[in-house]
């Protein structure tokens, strides 16, 4: 769901509602025996749309740039535990547009 509406979005489109919300790994963890993994993360490594990520990093919307905050929820070693939760939405679009770039 998340892939698709990133992958099918299209310059004048509107950018996709989960994007702004930071707390979408949290609400949504990706638990494995030995690992948790940030949904936002494998969305953004998935992505093969340059026209989103620069949607996104030519946004002046300072919702694509905001952190989730630890003491916003219960389960802070759940929070702790998830990868990349350092990084904006924006940050993560900026780091793919580079990874696509460079091949």
């Amino acid at each position: 769901m998340y892939r698709d509406s990133i992958n099918q979005f299209q310059p004048g489109m509107k950018l996709p509602e989960f994007l702004y919300n930071p707390f979408l790994d949290y609400e949504n963890p990706w638990l494995t025996d030995h690992h948790t993994w940030s949904i936002r993360k494998m969305i953004f490594d998935s992505t093969r749309n340059v026209d989103i990520l620069l949607a996104i990093i030519n946004s002046k919307d300072v919702r694509l740039m905001e952190l989730a905050d630890s003491n916003s929820v219960e389960d802070k070693a759940l929070f702790n535990a998830i990868p990349f939760t350092n990084l904006s939405n924006f940050e993560l679009a900026k780091r793919r547009y580079s990874e696509i770039n460079k091949n």
